[in-house]
């Protein structure tokens, strides 16, 4: 997914809502991104929130180019 996604589109197309993670000032993926880490993330990185991971695929040192999404995986308890 491009970094320059419209973060209400991300929203629509992983049904979540970023909420405290996204104020105001947060319009793209890639600022999403920033935001919740404080810098811009590197190539190789993750981040993970509302069920997703975010691993950044390309980057430069100004932004995220693009990003690649999974949801993760709940653990099912096992009977004992």
């Amino acid at each position: 997914m491009r970094g320059s996604m419209a973060i209400d589109a991300v929203e629509e197309l992983l049904g979540v809502h970023f909420g405290e993670e996204a104020d105001e000032t947060v319009t793209t993926l890639a600022g999403l991104l920033n935001h919740v880490t404080g810098k811009v993330p590197a190539s190789g990185d993750k981040i993970e929130m509302e069920g997703h991971r975010f691993e950044v695929v390309e980057a430069n040192q100004r932004k995220v180019l693009r990003v690649r999404i999974r949801k993760q995986m709940t653990a099912v308890p096992t009977k004992t």
